[in-house]
């Protein structure tokens, strides 16, 4: 049991490092750093197995958890402040799988309209978002009564329809700009927003994909067919695809931050990174941005469904000059994605 001890806590403090380590320097830090939950939660085993024992050891799975504080304080915060009665703006990201409802065969888009409307969301931002461009079809943003402006962005375009992101607002947009990733499924965008006299500038930002979910299914069905060498090329895969995406996404969140440095109007950054706050990329796009879960969240921290609802991957960050009222990350069955409400304020 020492070796596993000395490895599992090995591993934690390593993956502990992934903020800082770029994949492409490193690439098993960052996978590492993926595994967080799982290499902790063995810690706290490991703990417990010690405690038993009486052993000294048990100050091993100790030390790995107490180097990961930073990272469990982005999966559990108790912010008695936060209050949604204060918010005097209220911004919702939500990635939204092309309005297909997993519940029924339906459209998902009355169900977020409603979800819009009784929140009295006043920002949007959606991702996997996508429309007919057939003459005479009706916008899905048309639906959102109590949003009258929205832009949109594309990633990928057919004869028939448009891919990619959109934001809505009840405030006038002035001014609006994809940021391409060279990707036919992910990109990101930009829209100044006026409220009264002040502008803001609200970026929208769908990265890479990590793919797991898929990859993972490719695995379990290898293993059913009882064929080791397609089970051992499966894990390859998986390995070689995370790879892959950890650097594509890095390499679009130095792009995204290269944009970020240059916005002279208070800032707010939404969407879906598909990282976690264990993430590289995640470090590069936040900078001295804060996270709304970290100041106005309550409780435990997920926005994925899958995978155990281990993973916080969709996020609202502000710059200092924005005051975070609330936050919630409510679990709704038309996504595999929560969305995330937070409401905020402009400090004079």
């Amino acid at each position: 049991m020492i070796p596993i001890t000395l490895f599992i806590a090995l591993s934690s403090i390593t993956g502990a490092l992934a903020v800082y380590v770029h994949p492409e320097t490193f690439w098993a830090i960052a996978i590492l750093g993926l595994l967080l939950p799982v290499t902790l939660t063995m810690n706290l085993l490991l703990c417990i197995y010690w405690a038993i024992k009486k052993k000294r050891w048990i100050s091993v799975p100790i030390a790995a958890i107490l180097s990961n504080i930073p990272y469990l304080l982005s999966l559990f915060q108790f912010s008695p402040s936060s209050n949604p009665e204060n918010d005097k703006i209220r911004i919702a990201t939500y990635n939204i799988l092309n309005f297909k409802n997993l519940e029924s065969n339906h459209t998902s888009i009355p169900d977020i309209v409603n979800f819009s409307e009784s929140n009295n969301v006043d920002i949007l931002c959606l991702q996997e978002y996508g429309e007919s461009n057939q003459e005479n079809a009706i916008s899905p943003t048309s639906r959102f009564l109590s949003l009258p402006y929205s832009a949109k962005s594309w990633s990928h375009q057919t004869h028939t329809s448009n891919y990619g992101i959109a934001i809505l607002s009840r405030y006038p947009i002035i001014s609006s700009q994809n940021i391409s990733f060279d990707s036919p499924t992910n990109n990101a965008m930009w829209a100044d927003i006026k409220i009264g006299q002040d502008t803001i500038r609200i970026f929208n930002v769908h990265m890479q994909t990590t793919n797991f979910s898929q990859k993972e299914k490719q695995l379990r069905q290898q293993l059913l067919k009882d064929t080791p060498t397609g089970g051992k090329k499966a894990v390859k895969e998986i390995i070689m695809t995370l790879k892959n995406n950890l650097e594509i996404r890095a390499q679009q969140a130095e792009l995204l931050r290269s944009i970020i440095d240059t916005t002279r109007f208070p800032t707010i950054v939404c969407g879906d990174f598909n990282d976690p706050p264990t993430s590289y990329v995640y470090r590069k796009i936040r900078g001295k941005l804060k996270d709304s879960f970290m100041t106005s969240g309550n409780g435990y921290g997920y926005t994925y469904r899958n995978l155990c609802k281990l993973f916080r991957i969709d996020y609202v960050l502000y710059s200092p000059e924005i005051h975070g009222t609330s936050y919630r990350s409510p679990s709704l069955p038309w996504s595999d994605h929560n969305p995330v409400v937070t409401g905020i304020e402009l400090v004079k």
